[in-house]
């Protein structure tokens, strides 16, 4: 899945419904090789917080952000 701040006139960010947000971490994650202790150590979240997130059940959009600045998405 991938997104050009071309396509989204808000200074480049995206607006995702938080299923689709877990599914561009964990592709994120995955494309990039880090397990979820790699992401939770560059990141600061906790291991069980990264996995809610991508399972959908953590709709933390300051979580989620912070996910994103480490994997170098456009959010």
């Amino acid at each position: 899945m991938t997104y050009s701040k071309f396509d989204h006139p808000q200074g480049g960010r995206v607006q995702l419904p938080f299923q689709a947000r877990a599914a561009v971490v964990r592709e994120a994650r995955q494309s990039r090789s880090y397990s979820l202790e790699d992401l939770a150590v560059a990141s600061g979240l906790t291991v069980h917080e990264i996995s809610e997130i991508e399972s959908g059940k953590n709709k933390s959009l300051a979580n989620f952000r912070r996910l994103a600045r480490v994997l170098g998405l456009p959010f």
